[in-house]
């Protein structure tokens, strides 16, 4: 153990650190960046699946584990929000869910619930459920899509799940 004595600092030593530093400008505090996330932007291909309002729906991204799509599949994985599209038109639909699927994948949602109906009033059928389908698809934060359970809308509606950040 070394016995040395403390040392305390002089006035005028105090006086000569200010006058050394006066002329140095420190460098500012680091500020957190805000987090920028991708933005999912959705490819309109023009294709649409053909399938009816009363059709259910299942599709499975390559890599995702037979477990969690089951368990998927089945209800167990609960969706954190949802996105209502009953009466938009495609341009419309598109950019509502460009919007909340960015937003769900930047607050690191695990699974969403889209409602789409089933087409039953309109002229066209199901065509918003087919285009839905075909851009779920091509999105590439999305590992699995499947009708709802009954209680959530059955074939009118959707399960998303997306991949995590």
């Amino acid at each position: 153990m070394i016995n040395a004595k403390k040392r305390y600092i002089t006035a005028d030593e105090k006086k000569q650190f200010r006058e050394a530093m006066q002329n140095i400008s420190l460098p500012d505090r680091a500020v957190a960046q805000p987090v920028f996330v991708d933005r999912i932007y959705i490819k309109d291909t023009g294709l649409t699946d053909q399938m009816g309002g009363a059709d259910p729906v299942f599709y499975q991204a390559p890599g995702l584990q037979k477990s969690r799509a089951n368990r998927f599949r089945h209800g167990k994985i609960g969706w954190q929000d949802t996105l209502d599209l009953h009466g938009d038109d495609r341009v419309q639909a598109r950019r509502k869910l460009e919007d909340f699927l960015s937003h769900a994948y930047a607050a690191n949602m695990e699974c969403v619930l889209l409602i789409h109906g089933k087409g039953k009033h309109g002229t066209q059928g199901a065509s918003l459920k087919n285009r839905i389908t075909a851009w779920l698809r091509n999105t590439e934060q999305v590992l699995a899509y499947c009708s709802a359970l009954p209680r959530d809308g059955g074939t009118g509606a959707l399960y998303v799940l997306l991949k995590r950040r």
